[in-house]
């Protein structure tokens, strides 16, 4: 399978949208001004300089940092990263969830 930008794209919105966070990385404001949406994370592309980073906006200016990683990487390889780090959140929180639900019924117990 050929992994392109807009598949790209829909892995970062199912990213944002897994932590409740907006998918759109700028929202404009009552006066017309637009503030970026800290937390939101972004593929940045560029394919001169090689290739793929995920970044996470960390100031309402629109700062940026280095999500997964500081180096530009492939499609299929930013495909892969995403996935995993999906995919550690995802198990992160099926445990956070079992310990609450143990302390739960330790005090109820």
């Amino acid at each position: 399978m050929r992994i392109t930008r807009k598949f790209l794209e829909a892995k970062v919105a199912y990213l944002n949208q897994y932590l409740g966070q907006s998918t759109e990385a700028w929202t404009k404001q009552a006066d017309g001004r637009y503030r970026a949406n800290v937390g939101t994370y972004v593929l940045d592309h560029n394919s001169i300089y090689g290739g793929y980073c995920l970044n996470r906006i960390c100031t309402e200016g629109g700062g940026q940092s280095h999500a997964i990683g500081s180096k530009r990487v492939p499609a299929s390889q930013m495909a892969d990263l995403i996935s995993a780090f999906l995919e550690g959140m995802r198990l992160q929180d099926e445990r956070l969830n079992q310990e609450y639900a143990e302390i739960a019924n330790r005090l109820t117990a």
